[in-house]
């Protein structure tokens, strides 16, 4: 995986990931900046996000079950002082008309198989998940 990150203007950069696909970066105002896009560590708080809802959404299609609804909410918290996340909360929504220990099948595997959980979990981020099924 080979990625490009091209400066703009100010605090902004286009970032490529070789495959024609790019996202810019920015700053909020209070960091100076035009709140133009999301920062680097917001991204990588969506990418635990959409990470966990494409895995489960593949794990359920593997595993014959048909959602009707999916969502990952991720609650990241930076305390003042702290370089980074220290703690995440993830609630996972989903909908689907099988029983609950099947989704929590889907989810055990989603969460072995999804590569930036693993990232999550290597750095010591403390994690707090939630599956909510109906």
């Amino acid at each position: 995986m080979l990625v490009t990150s091209k400066w703009i203007k100010n605090h902004q950069s286009a970032v490529n990931n070789g495959r024609s696909d790019a996202v810019i970066m920015d700053l909020p105002p209070e960091k100076g900046d035009d709140d133009y896009a999301a920062t680097a560590l917001e991204y990588a708080v969506m990418a635990l996000a959409g990470c966990i809802t494409t895995i489960f959404s593949v794990v359920a299609k593997n595993s014959h079950v048909e959602i009707a609804d999916l969502e990952a909410i991720v609650d990241a918290k930076k305390p003042d002082g702290a370089s980074t996340i220290t703690e995440v909360k993830i609630n996972i929504n989903v909908h689907a008309n099988v029983p609950e220990d099947k989704l929590k099948r889907i989810l055990r595997i989603t969460l072995k198989q999804c590569p930036v959980e693993t990232l999550y979990r290597q750095a010591n981020i403390k994690m707090d998940i939630q599956l909510n099924g109906t």
